[in-house]
């Protein structure tokens, strides 16, 4: 008993000085006070100890100097019979090694260490080194391996009994609980150390729980609250290694769980500042990491890049395989997003080859142990059957046979209580996955329910401004010289800007959603400033603002841009200008392009923002009490500020009270090439051709079918004449409609009605024989890009979004007309076959099936062309291309591609094959490039999409 108090008192003191924090200061201190006994000491027991010490105080400082003390502490205690000592230096040897990143080696001595400290009977230092063991295979990645270690070290902490050493053994185990995704076991025992450090007054252990229990499933809010608090106490406490994990987690919580990207990225890069502080070149690398894809997230692909890639280095030179393969997956899906499709493959088979030699590094050393474990037990039991032969001659049997029962009825229970343990943790794990995938079922339900609503919203408001634009448009052509012009041309305007408010709604849904893309087109600036004064002079002029504008002439040349979020961001700060400015002030927007960027400056005279408000007026719903009183919403700087984000740039603002405000944006913009054409309103045929000029050689018959009765009356009379329309309410009444009568030269539909949509009767009549050949066009509020791409997957010919010009309403409705009699099959009608009365098909008819049978035949053969098809009909090339033509309106060339690209559709949308590639070439078409460039000319949209919207 004596002997065992001795052991436990040695090994809390020991615990207790290794664990004690010191200064800087303090530190070396005491690492002078060493050196300077050393050149005293003798080379004995004394001196194996002291070099040990000073190994453990310069390992957080020095690695390396540290790995030379405890090998010259391993070499005198081993020449010395110092069982202890050398013990001790394999623990710090292996400790050093770890801190410079050589975990194979550092590995090998923490193993030395645990097995010499298991047969000298140390049982003491058993938990330490099990916790070192833990922390190497962590720090490798073989996370399980680590788990095993750690829960090695709870067990042997617990049977010392001291409650402070088991907190600490909690923290590692909870960090590798959170590296294994099971985060509720590691916030169950991080809440019990914390509870125990608090009580011990142990600040900075009290710190590293904090940190930790940020990594865990506490609520976003929460983790936030912890995380801040454990940065406070470190930045008292001046302990940057705490700092660097604190800001990293923090960054991982406002990024995964709040989804605020720029403010993660600042939490990540001052993790990186904190861990170059503290040599910390493990959590350097993945805060790297993870500061790259964040940067990719927002956007900046070329500082994404740099961090990727300086973690990849780090992560290599750390030897840590898991970080090398999570760099190199990220870089890949960088270099793809770039369009560098040839390098991301390569960091992909990169990867996957790294993932390959890990997993078979992995299981040759399970194999090894495996075996050396079998290799034990048999030697073990050969031992054990020459005792029972050695008991048995010494009539001890009886005594032997019960002791192993008893030992076995221990190793039973306690391997039960472990299997125990292990059903309650999986259980647990597997009720959490369900709580977390319940959570985001409900949450997707959400988003879709919001998401309809607006779509809804959208299409009830695009119908009455249709109503509204088309009419003024013609009124204001009728009235050009009467004095109504100015009065309608307000009402033009103020509907106008009313769809830029319903198209800025429609934009912070699909941005909610995660679905905004970027529509870059080519510009020149200086005419879309020009024409963004027009929208705001009369509403200066009324409030007796003056509006400056200064351009500068740079932005004469052609830029690519997203004009309409350009728009966006122009239209909410000038309207906020003009709103805050009393009469007699002055509004003043500056626009420069310098450093390949353009530079926005919005001021006014207005009263300016108060400074507690200026850090927060770019939140949503966030109002000052002037906004309030001028009845704002708290959307308009927010979203500002969000599209702004969204095109890679930033915003900023100075203000002080009494002073007004002055708005800086600077967004990335680089010049068009040469060949860059202005992007602008075409010209239809329309506006170069009157409607009424269209004379067709016979009266062409639209369906059309729309729910609104004075949108249908409206589309009436701008198509008859010369067009025939005859109007139904929804699909339905359309299918009963088409029943009765011929099939119309085209059918133009809405596409939200009640009964049946636009869609389902397009799929109706693409299954019907009689109907599928008449062009269809949709005319519809909906103009989300999900419903454009699904319209023409499903094979229309237009896709119109309301509110329309007229002029271009009329022109596509002609030209759709026009394209479906050239590209009838079939034109001559059947005839009368003479002796027996039977239906027989006309000589074109037959010529043009026989032509699609031979092309169909060859489809897969990408060397079948014209030359090829004449010869099968016996007619020469020539002969060929009149006759096509006058059938079909098409060359033979167009008709053999019209064929190929008709049934590429078809097999896409039946979704036979697993990839486009297979189609293309099943439809004889070798060019990637070439076939998805003539599919998207001739559907208006990529082969992808159709497998996406299918």
């Amino acid at each position: 008993m004596k002997d065992l108090a001795i052991a436990i008192l040695t090994f809390v003191l020991v615990w207790w000085v290794w664990s004690w924090p010191l200064s800087a200061y303090g530190q070396q201190h005491y690492i002078d006070s060493i050196e300077q006994r050393l050149q005293e000491m003798a080379p004995d027991s004394h001196r194996v100890n002291a070099l040990n010490d000073l190994a453990y105080y310069l390992a957080g400082m020095d690695a390396a100097a540290a790995q030379v003390r405890a090998e010259e502490a391993l070499a005198l205690a081993q020449q010395l019979g110092f069982v202890r000592g050398t013990s001790k230096a394999w623990y710090m040897l292996g400790y050093a090694l770890m801190q410079q990143g050589r975990y194979e080696e550092a590995l090998e001595a923490a193993i030395r260490c645990r097995d010499l400290s298991a047969q000298a009977g140390l049982g003491y230092r058993l938990p330490a080194v099990w916790t070192l063991i833990g922390s190497i295979y962590r720090q490798m990645g073989r996370q399980q391996e680590a788990l095993d270690a750690f829960l090695s070290a709870v067990e042997l902490t617990k049977e010392w009994g001291d409650s402070l050493d088991l907190a600490y053994a909690w923290i590692n185990l909870a960090t590798t609980y959170i590296d294994l995704d099971q985060a509720a076991q590691a916030r169950e025992i991080l809440q019990r150390a914390a509870a125990i450090f608090e009580a011990y007054g142990m600040d900075r252990s009290l710190v590293e729980t904090w940190i930790n229990l940020g990594a865990t499933d506490l609520p976003a809010e929460k983790k936030m609250t912890v995380l801040r608090r454990a940065i406070r106490k470190a930045t008292e406490l001046d302990y940057p290694s705490a700092l660097s994990y604190a800001w990293h987690n923090l960054g991982a919580c406002l990024l995964d769980s709040m989804g605020q990207v720029r403010p993660a990225l600042e939490a990540y890069l001052k993790a990186i500042d904190f861990s170059r502080r503290s040599q910390d070149q493990y959590e350097e690398a993945t805060a790297t990491i993870d500061a790259g894809h964040a940067y990719a997230a927002l956007g900046m692909l070329d500082s994404a890049q740099w961090h990727l890639e300086r973690g990849l280095e780090l992560a290599r030179r750390l030897g840590s395989r898991q970080m090398e393969a999570d760099a190199l997956e990220e870089l890949a899906a960088l270099f793809a997003r770039k369009g560098d499709y040839a390098r991301a493959y390569a960091l992909q088979e990169a990867r996957i080859r790294l993932q390959d030699t890990l997993f078979n590094e992995q299981l040759t050393e399970k194999l090894a142990e495996a075996n050396a474990r079998y290799e034990s037990e048999k030697k073990e039991a050969r031992i054990a059957a020459q005792q029972l032969e050695i008991e048995r001659q010494r009539n001890t049997r009886n005594l032997v046979i019960g002791l192993a029962l008893i030992a076995l009825l221990l190793t039973a229970t306690i391997l039960q209580r472990r299997y125990y343990l292990q059903r309650r943790m999986k259980e647990r794990a597997e009720a959490e996955a369900r709580r977390k995938a319940e959570q985001a079922a409900l949450l997707r339900q959400l988003d879709e329910q919001k998401t309809a609503f607006f779509s809804y919203l959208a299409h009830e408001l695009r119908t009455p401004l249709t109503l509204m634009l088309g009419p003024l448009e013609e009124a204001l052509s009728l009235l050009r010289q009467a004095n109504l012009e100015r009065p309608l041309r307000t009402a033009m305007e103020q509907a106008n800007q009313l769809l830029v408010l319903v198209n800025q709604i429609l934009d912070m849904v699909r941005y909610d959603a995660g679905m905004l893309e970027r529509q870059d087109k080519t510009v020149e600036l200086d005419s879309f400033f020009a024409g963004l004064y027009d929208s705001f002079a009369a509403a200066a002029r009324k409030k007796n603002i003056a509006l400056e504008w200064q351009v500068a002439p740079e932005l004469k040349a052609v830029f690519r841009v997203d004009t309409a979020k350009l728009r966006h961001i122009c239209y909410n700060l000038l309207s906020n200008a003009l709103k805050f400015t009393p009469p007699g002030g002055k509004v003043r927007l500056v626009a420069r392009y310098e450093d390949h960027a353009l530079h926005l400056s919005v001021s006014d005279t207005g009263p300016g923002i108060a400074p507690e408000a200026r850090e927060r007026i770019f939140e949503r719903y966030y109002q000052t009490r002037e906004g309030r009183a001028r009845g704002g919403t708290g959307l308009g700087l927010a979203w500002t500020a969000e599209l702004t984000a969204f095109l890679g740039g930033r915003i900023e603002v100075e203000s002080e009270p009494g002073k007004g405000a002055v708005f800086h944006v600077r967004l990335p913009l680089e010049r068009a090439g040469a060949s860059g054409k202005m992007a602008g309103p075409e010209r239809t045929a329309a506006e170069e051709e009157p409607a009424g000029h269209w004379q067709p050689d016979f009266v062409p018959r639209v369906l059309l079918v729309e729910d609104n009765p004075d949108m249908a009356e409206y589309v009436r009379r701008l198509l008859d004449p010369p067009m025939e329309v005859h109007h139904v309410f929804d699909g339905d009444a359309a299918l009963q409609w088409l029943e009765r009568h011929d099939p119309p030269d085209l059918i133009i539909s809405d596409v939200m009605m009640p009964g049946m949509d636009g869609f389902t009767l397009r799929r109706r009549l693409a299954d019907h024989h009689r109907w599928r050949q008449v062009p269809f066009i949709f005319l519809t509020a909906s103009g989300a890009e999900r419903d454009v791409l699904k319209g023409f997957a499903l094979g229309v010919d237009d896709y119109l979004v309301k509110p329309f010009h007229p002029a271009e309403l009329v022109a596509r409705v002609r030209n759709a007309i026009e394209r479906g009699r050239r590209r009838q099959t079939f034109t001559a009608a059947p005839q009368q076959d003479g002796d027996n009365g039977r239906q027989t098909l006309s000589a074109d008819e037959t010529l043009l099936r026989k032509a699609e049978a031979i092309v169909l035949e060859n489809l897969d053969n990408p060397d079948f062309g014209v030359a090829q098809l004449a010869e099968a009909l016996n007619y020469s090339k020539r002969q060929l291309s009149r006759i096509i033509n006058r059938l079909t309106g098409m060359t033979p060339v167009e008709f053999i591609l019209e064929i190929r690209l008709q049934k590429a559709m078809e097999l896409l949308r039946k979704g036979q094959y697993a990839t486009v590639a297979e189609v293309r070439y099943e439809v004889g078409i070798e060019s990637a490039s070439y076939f998805t460039k003539k599919f998207r000319q001739r559907f208006g949209i990529r082969p992808s999409e159709v497998r996406q919207t299918s």
